[in-house]
């Protein structure tokens, strides 16, 4: 694909990607079946998001301390495709899960709580971008 960025044929012939979008994440949500008066976790198997990780170093009264830092972006078609928004609270692995039945099983994938999430949806790459710890 041959493609000039900032034109208009540029765009038409596909260039209107977010680049490094190449990896499989899973979103994981508590949710309650009213029918069953039950809790359940969903997950939505989400390929084509970009994925960031970090180590970060943080200081407080009692010294220093590590914390991994994450950021998500998923682009706003991959979420408008699964019906899924992202939302604080939910978590997010790396890979896909198929199910969950407690917040443990998740313990063996890398990932993390959603702490903040901005609706990028706007512009030429709009997407979700979320981050936590």
């Amino acid at each position: 694909l041959s493609c000039t960025f900032g034109t208009a044929a540029g765009c038409a012939a596909g260039c209107n990607a977010m680049l490094m979008c190449n990896q499989t994440v899973t979103l994981i949500r508590l949710e309650y079946d009213e029918k069953q008066d039950t809790e359940r976790y969903a997950c939505t198997v989400l390929d084509g998001v970009s994925w960031y990780g970090t180590m970060r170093i943080t200081k407080d009264a009692n010294g220093r301390k590590a914390a991994n830092e994450y950021r998500v972006r998923i682009p706003a078609a991959t979420a408008d495709n699964a019906g899924v928004t992202p939302k604080r609270g939910d978590s997010l692995v790396l890979g896909a899960v198929a199910s969950v039945s407690r917040m443990e099983d998740i313990s063996a994938y890398a990932g993390f709580v959603v702490q903040t999430v901005s609706d990028n949806r706007r512009g030429r790459f709009q997407h979700w971008a979320v981050s936590g710890e």
